[in-house]
């Protein structure tokens, strides 16, 4: 493991809790692969109650899904780290990193 200063290297990049909330909610909004197809093995019904039959090809947005309000709220086109962000976030990455001292 990395050693800069006495510090692990990697015990400090997980603290730096808003730092993955900036890069998430930039992944989420200009992701690097805009479309992504899934295939069905059997037949099936999708959240949106489609029914498809096996060796289906499912193609979807992840561009357009990642701006959708009914998923994201009123603010799903504003750049936000916070949503990314909890208490139970943080406090997963307090209780990990006091485990390893």
């Amino acid at each position: 493991m990395t050693r800069c200063g006495g510090f692990s290297v990697a015990e400090e990049v997980r603290k730096l809790v808003y730092l993955h909330g900036v890069l998430c909610e930039t992944l989420r909004l200009f992701r690097p692969v805009p479309l992504e197809h899934k295939a069905s093995i059997k037949a099936d019904i999708l959240p949106s109650s489609h029914k498809i039959g096996p060796d289906t090809e499912v193609m979807f947005s992840l561009y357009a899904m990642k701006r959708m309000e009914d998923i994201w709220g009123p603010d799903c086109l504003q750049f936000k780290p916070e949503r990314w962000i909890s208490s139970y976030f943080v406090w997963v990455r307090r209780w990990h990193s006091s485990k390893r001292r």
